[in-house]
């Protein structure tokens, strides 16, 4: 974590001596922002052509502004659908079937690999993913200007092929949120203090989260999620490691045999049971009665607009990266679900799909998060999602399975019982689903 800090420092003063010197793609020292790229897909074309998107919720303002600037750059008409999310494949089977496929439809981590090896995309074409086409990620400035991230691609790889066009910020990201108050009536340095100094980890979030545990008052240091009881799933992700692993293929397999496995199962079981809890099953972020929590940054407006909500909470919160184990020597961030523009199979206009998912990685999609943060913190937030660790569930009952997993480890089963019994039921959930 030290060396990842020390390199983003040393980032950003190379951007600002290139800035002070005329330096970088800067034409002169008076540039407002970044120059936009150009060149083949990024200047095409598409007088007449209509593209159909299907989708499952309403877009945002900001995504509907990137919309209407595609279509006036190229001459492409965008036309929606939204349907409920629950029956989304099945509309894009139907419309395959027909005869009459949508041309633009989105590859989820819950529906990966189940569309592909349903048929209802076609493979990306390598030619999409020339170096003129991905992204720069080593500056705040060169990420503005978009791109395939092909290191988010990679999770949408199948049998060798890509299926999926992914942006930088196509990842529904988390972040550990705390109670600013809390820690300043404790004495305590915060975590993003601690990221400053290098020293956050596992190991230090634990050591808050004891200090702010008091049970007479109601208040434990951690709790799981804000609305939703997550399954600390995270804890795993921290260790640099997932309970499904890829070949180089992008096939699956049960990881629960990995000892990075096992030290973030213990972590789960340390900060949940017995004299080491930090957590109780009534400890919520949103009702006060926790220091810390861990969610998306969707979570920041709900919470916000939520009226049940004191504002001792609202008016008291800062959100700070996820920590994470030093086993994870790469600093693979947790994260959860992630999302790419797939071509329909079917469509004829695969060129002018790849063409608009190339403009909209120019945005943050559905960013309603950042009128709740802080320049501050938008500007903080921006790494995280350079490495991301995702772990994808997506394979019959599994993610279900491993939520059961959990309930049982804080429930107090033999951590090493559940693990020989759960690998079994993992590896069959994956081969009903790649076999079906």
């Amino acid at each position: 974590m030290k060396k990842r800090i020390i390199c983003l420092v040393l980032a950003l003063v190379i951007a600002l001596c290139l800035t002070a010197c005329g330096g970088g793609n800067s034409n002169s020292g008076t540039q407002s922002g970044p120059a936009s790229r150009s060149g083949g897909l990024w200047d095409k074309k598409f007088e007449g052509v209509t593209l159909k998107r299907i989708l499952w919720y309403t877009p945002s303002e900001s995504e509907n502004k990137l919309v209407k600037e595609f279509e006036e750059k190229t001459g492409a008409k965008i036309v929606d659908e939204i349907v409920d999310y629950e029956n989304y494949n099945t509309k894009i089977a139907s419309s395959i079937a027909a005869g009459d496929p949508y041309d633009i439809g989105y590859i989820y981590g819950a529906f990966f690999p189940t569309q592909i090896i349903a048929g209802m995309y076609q493979p990306i074409d390598t030619s999409y993913m020339s170096s003129e086409y991905l992204l720069d990620a080593s500056s705040a400035d060169t990420i503005k200007l978009g791109g395939f991230d092909i290191n988010k691609m990679d999770y949408y790889k199948w049998k060798n092929n890509y299926y999926g066009l992914s942006s930088y910020w196509d990842v529904d990201m988390m972040v550990l949120y705390y109670r600013t108050d809390l820690f300043a009536e404790a004495g305590l340095k915060t975590p993003n203090q601690y990221v400053e100094s290098g020293e956050w980890n596992l190991d230090t979030f634990y050591n808050l989260a004891k200090q702010l545990t008091n049970a007479r008052a109601g208040m434990c240091g951690y709790c799981a999620g804000g609305e939703n009881t997550r399954s600390y799933a995270e804890f795993v992700q921290a260790q640099g490691t997932q309970i499904v692993k890829y070949d180089s293929n992008g096939i699956p397999s049960q990881n629960l045999n990995d000892s990075k496995v096992l030290d973030g199962l213990n972590f789960i079981k340390k900060i949940t049971t017995g004299a080491t809890a930090v957590i109780n099953a009534n400890a919520s972020f949103r009702k006060g009665t926790a220091a810390m929590s861990i969610d998306g940054l969707y979570e920041a407006p709900k919470m916000m607009n939520d009226s049940n909500v004191p504002n001792t909470v609202k008016n008291n919160w800062d959100i700070a990266p996820i920590p994470l184990a030093a086993s994870n020597q790469g600093g693979a961030y947790p994260c959860d679900w992630l999302k790419a523009i797939g071509i329909v199979n079917g469509s004829k206009n695969g060129e002018a799909v790849a063409a608009f998912a190339l403009h909209m990685s120019q945005g943050k999609g559905d960013n309603i998060w950042e009128e709740y943060l802080t320049d501050e913190q938008i500007k903080r937030i921006i790494p995280y999602y350079a490495n991301i660790n995702y772990a994808n569930y997506a394979y019959g009952t599994l993610g279900e399975d491993y939520v059961t997993m959990i309930a049982k480890i804080i429930g107090g089963d033999d951590l090493s019982q559940l693990i020989n019994e759960y690998k079994t039921s993992f590896k069959a959930q994956i081969d009903k689903t790649i076999n079906e």
